[in-house]
């Protein structure tokens, strides 16, 4: 073998090295980064134990390097198979496993290091190839190499087949790289040293560690155990150094020593500097990732919650209404004037909670996307005349005139989900100007185009203020005029209107000079068209 090939060993294990501390220093905390940092220490540190045992004149020293090789070599498959132990996994293995998994690398030092069973010597050849005598339990060491690696590769195979298609892809790429990597080095510095005793192609198995080492990391780094783009920064930083400070030893002269010298040094506060602004925008990534990951639990666990409650609340209250209205309408027998009259007052309060629970609910789920849109065509200026009709005797309590200007010639055809948009945007505009109109009247127009229709509802109500003006429309949004006038005012009613309006691809927009002055809620949808797939469904576009 030459000195290429033991230097390029020597150079892959060195990189090995650098990248093991690297990712151990953005996270010495994570037990992930620790193992994988491990590993690929192990992977280096016998890199370069071949590497010098291959060099060194030293019979002594060749002694220990060849037991240190294989004791080394030994530590890569023990890393690994805690690495995938822990892999995808949000706990560590049990102190049980952990201690089955580590306890017998004692036994090995001792062996190695302390007694000729596994090793009794080195010997050189009279061609110069340096080889490691064997001892009866020699073949300890490959029992142990391949039980570790199969075992890993039992425990990620098993795991592929109940993670998410993304961890699969990262378990493949571990898999592929680290037994493709194996394989090579299994042949040059197992099987043919074991059996065949040819230790000629001892620096081939440091080289494709590079191949094991950066395949893991591509896994880990997707995994977002660690950010492989600071890591790549981080060992063009460090290789920099390196070449810098091969400049002053190679310097030929004082003046050559001196300018070298400073020039590294200068390059190397600035490496510093610049690998610590990278580590703390990694840990500031982190942190943002994993505060954003429990927000979107604690909403997941809060929408869930909100909409088992209302569901729940919902069913009662259909139970008080069906109650209230059988006493109202005599289903128990004759009621008293009084009793009846506090039955309707009951049912109006009961009707009324029930539409606040439905609202509630429905707003979880058009937000998570969970309602879909039966389309068809209707009538929309129909449909603004059916709640008027409907809203008539309520505007007549409050004392309150409506005029209205509404098509019935059928000119006001669209394609949309009758259903949500009558109930959700027409019934809520209409229902909202009775509510918050003490006195006065109510105006309602539809226009219609050809290409779009145009509600438009005026009233002479509590008005908006331009600092409540932004929030109408959002979630759970109200004015404090709103509150003063309905105090049970939730604030789901317009942020639903505008949920529906948006996924007809209209417009709902807000119009007021300010409080008490009146309002107007105007909104456009677009006629549309029938899809050319002919589906009557839509998913929710919120």
């Amino acid at each position: 073998m030459t000195l290429v090939q033991i230097y390029a060993a020597l150079a892959v294990s060195s990189i090995d090295l650098i990248i093991a501390g690297i990712v151990l220093a953005q996270n010495y905390r994570s037990r992930t980064n620790v193992a994988y940092a491990s590993m690929a220490a192990s992977a280096a540190i016998w890199g370069l134990g071949v590497g010098f045992f291959l060099l060194t004149k030293s019979s002594q020293l060749q002694n220990i390097l060849g037991r240190e090789l294989y004791f080394a070599g030994s530590l890569i498959p023990t890393f690994f198979l805690y690495f995938a132990l822990l892999f995808s996994e949000k706990e560590p293995p049990t102190r049980l496993i952990t201690a089955l998994v580590f306890l017998p690398m004692l036994a090995f030092f001792i062996l190695y290091f302390f007694t000729d069973l596994v090793l009794t010597g080195v010997t050189i050849s009279s061609e110069g190839v340096r080889s490691v005598m064997q001892g009866p339990w020699y073949h300890v060491f490959d029992v142990h190499i391949w039980g570790f690696f199969i075992t890993a590769f039992y425990i990620l195979v098993k795991k592929y087949r109940n993670v998410s298609h993304n961890t699969q892809q990262q378990i493949i790429a571990i898999l592929v790289g680290t037994y493709g990597a194996l394989s090579v080095a299994g042949i040059s510095n197992i099987i043919l040293l074991s059996f065949f005793q040819n230790f000629r192609y001892l620096w081939v198995g440091p080289i494709a560690t590079i191949v094991f080492i950066a395949s893991t990391g591509f896994a880990v780094a997707r995994f977002q155990f660690f950010n492989i783009r600071a890591i790549v920064s981080e060992i063009l930083v460090v290789a920099l150094w390196f070449v810098l400070l091969a400049r002053v030893f190679v310097s030929e002269n004082q003046y050559d020593l001196i300018l070298n010298g400073s020039f590294f040094l200068a390059v190397l506060g600035l490496g510093i500097y610049l690998i610590g602004i990278i580590v703390r925008q990694n840990d500031q990534r982190q942190r943002i990732e994993e505060q954003e990951h429990d927000l979107a639990l604690m909403n997941e666990k809060q929408e869930a919650l909100l909409h088992f409650i209302s569901h729940e609340i919902k069913g009662y209250f259909a139970k008080s209404e069906a109650a209230f209205a059988g006493i109202q309408e005599g289903d128990y027998g004759p009621a008293p004037s009084d009793l009846k009259r506090m039955a309707a007052n009951a049912l109006e309060d009961t009707r009324s909670g029930a539409s606040m629970a439905i609202n509630i609910l429905d707003a979880s789920n058009l937000k998570q996307g969970a309602i879909s849109y039966s389309k068809q065509y209707f009538d929309f200026g129909k449909s603004v005349l059916g709640v008027l009709t409907a809203q008539r005797k309520s505007a007549e309590r409050n004392g309150l005139a409506i005029d209205f200007n509404i098509p019935t010639d059928g000119s006001c055809m669209m394609y949309g989900d009758e259903l949500k948009i009558t109930r959700h945007v027409i019934t809520n505009l209409i229902d909202n100007a009775i509510r918050y109109t003490r006195a006065g009247s109510i105006d309602v127009a539809v226009t219609c185009t050809p290409e779009t229709v145009r509600m438009s509802v005026k009233d002479t109500g509590v008005g908006i203020s331009p600092e409540d003006q932004p929030i109408l429309f959002t979630e759970g949004g109200h004015g404090k005029n709103a509150l003063e006038t309905n105090v049970h005012a939730t604030g789901y009613g317009l942020f639903i209107a505008k949920l529906v309006v948006d996924a007809h691809k209209g417009t709902i927009k807000a119009l007021s000079e300010g409080p008490d002055k009146g309002s107007e809620f105007v909104v456009e949808l677009p006629v549309g068209k029938v899809p050319d797939t002919h589906s009557s469904f839509t998913p929710v576009a919120a």
